[in-house]
């Protein structure tokens, strides 16, 4: 009889430890497939290029660094050769020639909330830019490259959680020494155009 209950025992022991090992075993298996699939974000979103989508900056400024500056795309670089701010700096057939990305600097921003990196590029360098104004330059990543929606000359730069046609509103802001400037933009199905502008007296 004790030898009964002794096998019995010993069959409950082993049977224990096999469902306690199969059970750490699972749960490693799950936590590493956490670590590896771009499933495991909140929110389910990618963990490539906009894994930081939540907390991706959204203000920007001639004075605001850049929280992850990315590279110059070469298809975006021959876009910003063509700008006015470049004549300011360079004979225009220097241009080609002279500008090179680090005289900007860019950042991914998710304009229409669905996981594809667009960018918003600034001056680095301090010939693009003037009195508390410099450019900022707004492209959408489409199945042909990036394409330029917005141009402006301004202080700072934020973008709105507010939307039109799929896009996120722009908001930009300058100053005088007696004026300042709050102008919005809006996308049109094309490119970005002006939609309203305030200008209040500096106290």
């Amino acid at each position: 009889m004790k030898k009964v209950r002794l096998a019995i025992r010993l069959i409950g022991y082993i049977a224990t430890l096999s469902l306690s090992f199969s059970v750490a075993r699972e749960s490693a298996l799950l936590t590493h497939a956490r670590s590896v699939s771009p499933e495991a974000n909140e929110g389910g979103g990618s963990t490539s290029n906009l894994g930081h989508i939540r907390q991706e900056q959204s203000v920007f400024g001639l004075e605001i660094d850049i929280d992850h500056p990315v590279s110059i795309p070469k298809d975006v670089l021959r876009i910003l050769k063509t700008d006015r701010a470049i004549r300011k700096c360079f004979h225009e057939d220097e241009a080609a020639r002279e500008v090179t990305p680090s005289m900007f600097v860019a950042a991914e921003i998710d304009l229409n909330y669905d996981n594809i990196p667009d960018l918003v590029v600034t001056a680095a360098d301090t010939c693009l830019m003037g009195a508390n104004i410099g450019p900022f330059w707004v492209f959408r990543k489409t199945d042909h490259g990036y394409e330029r929606i917005l141009r402006v000359d301004t202080l700072n730069l934020e973008f709105l959680k507010t939307k039109t046609n799929c896009y996120r509103n722009v908001q930009t802001t300058g100053a005088t020494a007696r004026e300042a400037v709050t102008t919005t933009y809006i996308f049109n199905g094309r490119v970005y155009q002006l939609r309203r502008s305030k200008t209040e007296p500096i106290r």
